[in-house]
């Protein structure tokens, strides 16, 4: 018996034939290359933290945002819930995809099964479950859906996430009716008569952080800021605000009782957005002038801050994510971090948490107020 699965694994490679790539620019008349901006030069500057300590994880550097576009492919076809566009010879995009190189080449065709045709124009925004993390639905998915605003495309149909309360929100900023969602679950094949694709930022590299692979964020394309333009204020708030992560699962403040009580006499409003919906998180950071918080998706919120929000990120020892780095550079906020102690290094970088050393922090609040 346990020679049957590795008997059946060998005798499909012979059956089924491999899922062959094929570029968006292959000029192929069933692909059509919708441009939407032309490739720039992007430059990290060296960002010191709020002591002017450098750190060789923030050192500067030059790389290149490259052209973004939205794909229409005729009968094209995609699966809910991923990445992978195909064209009806069952070709997949080797562009649509946030790995360096698409998973689904190579794989058994075989997959190919159950398709449900659409005669009608279908928008794919699957991210492959990254839409449903708050951070990533208001920068890469976000920016997907701006695309197609400004391009001024318009589907009888769109492959759309409904399964957190801020995906639904935000349906009505984007104009989307919600009778225009396919609703199928995950997992399905879609062809529709017109399959459209906006590309994606795919924007990391593969960087160590104790030993521990990461995928660290290189850069954001410029016109990023823009698609929160209807949701800022043209001037500064008066608010000053530290947002907690108490009830995370992981990157707490362990003293963070300490924290909160230097910070409530600085004039500092202590928030929890887990109680709030997406509006009130808005109508907060409207009102917004000075930010601190540790490192996590709840700083996205910066995105409806005014330009030139005093920022003061908080970091474990051993994970220095760039995402909320490159955001507030591209909004043009007043950025600034400090790295903190870590206590037990048992798990993932990226779950450590935060232990602040009061002396040091008061100093740094102190100096960011001063600026």
């Amino acid at each position: 018996m346990r020679f049957i699965k590795p008997i059946k694994r060998i005798i499909n490679i012979f059956i089924y034939k491999k899922i062959r790539e094929i570029s968006a620019f292959s000029h192929r008349d069933d692909i059509k290359i919708i441009p939407f901006s032309k490739s720039k030069e992007f430059v990290m500057p060296q960002l010191s933290d709020i002591f002017s300590n450098t750190y060789d994880e923030f050192n500067s550097y030059k790389t290149s945002i490259p052209d973004y576009y939205v794909l229409e492919i005729n009968k094209g076809k995609c699966i809910t819930g991923r990445e992978e566009v195909y064209t009806n010879d069952n070709k997949v995009l080797k562009e649509i995809t946030s790995q360096k190189i698409n998973p689904a080449i190579g794989s058994l065709l075989r997959r190919l099964k159950k398709v449900t045709s659409i005669d009608g124009t279908v928008v794919n925004l699957s991210l492959s479950g990254l839409e449903n993390n708050y951070y990533h639905f208001l920068v890469g998915f976000a920016a997907r859906l701006f695309m197609l605003k400004k391009l001024n495309i318009n589907p009888d149909y769109y492959i759309y996430p409904m399964n957190t309360t801020f995906q639904k929100y935000f349906l009505r900023y984007f104009n989307i009716d919600s009778k225009k969602i396919i609703n199928v679950g995950e997992g399905n094949w879609i062809r529709a008569k017109k399959l459209i694709a906006p590309a994606l930022i795919n924007n990391w590299e593969v960087v160590k952080y104790r030993n521990t692979t990461h995928f660290k964020k290189q850069y954001l394309p410029l016109w990023l800021g823009d698609i929160y333009n209807n949701f800022r204020p043209t001037t500064l708030g008066n608010k000053r605000i530290y947002i907690s992560r108490k009830f995370a699962n992981y990157r707490k403040v362990i003293n963070e009782d300490i924290v909160i009580d230097y910070l409530k006499k600085k004039n500092f409003e202590i928030h929890y957005l887990e109680n709030y919906t997406v509006q009130q998180q808005i109508e907060l950071f409207n009102q917004c002038a000075v930010l601190v918080a540790p490192h996590g998706a709840g700083l996205i919120n910066m995105s409806f801050c005014a330009s030139g929000v005093k920022i003061l990120e908080l970091f474990p020892k051993y994970y220095h994510d760039t995402g909320i780095m490159l955001q507030a550079l591209i909004l043009k906020h007043d950025y600034n971090y400090l790295i903190c102690e870590t206590e037990d290094i048992s798990m993932h970088p990226q779950q450590e948490d935060i232990i602040i050393d009061t002396k040091t922090f008061t100093r740094a609040v102190d100096l960011l107020l001063e600026k």
